[in-house]
């Protein structure tokens, strides 16, 4: 039986390979891309959710909290996307790779919330345009 068994690697380039902890900056963009899409789904959910609820109170509020909560989120997204953007334009010269890769989720944050945003105001038409009582 072998008692020692030695590492692969020793402890500095342990320390190398460990992977780095997030920023407050990539953990803003991380949530700045899934803000939207959970944003559209929370707002299909509870608009058809409440459908049926909003009938006896004969008012269209709750809609328009939920789809104003949508949007807030859904710019959310936009607007980090957008800061992510500048900063990645401000650290290209000191770290080319941070850059791209800040870029990178920038950009889909940016895409992602101005095509939900779209979504979400596809989905209030009907708000809009319906009648509250049924036929």
């Amino acid at each position: 039986m072998v008692e020692h068994r030695p590492s692969r690697l020793d402890e500095k380039e342990l320390r190398e390979a460990a992977p780095a902890p997030l920023s407050l900056d990539e953990t803003l963009l991380g949530a700045g891309l899934v803000t939207a899409p959970i944003a559209w789904a929370l707002h299909l959910t509870l608009s058809y959710g409440l459908v049926y609820p909003a009938e006896p109170w004969q008012t269209k509020a709750p809609f328009h909290l939920t789809s104003l909560l949508a949007v807030v989120l859904a710019l959310f997204s936009v607007v980090v996307g957008a800061w992510g953007l500048r900063r990645a334009r401000l650290a290209a010269a000191s770290d080319p790779t941070l850059s791209e890769r800040t870029r990178f989720l920038a950009t889909c944050a940016c895409l992602a919330g101005a095509f939900f945003l779209l979504a979400i105001a596809a989905q209030c038409l009907p708000v809009f345009m319906l009648p509250l009582e049924r036929h």
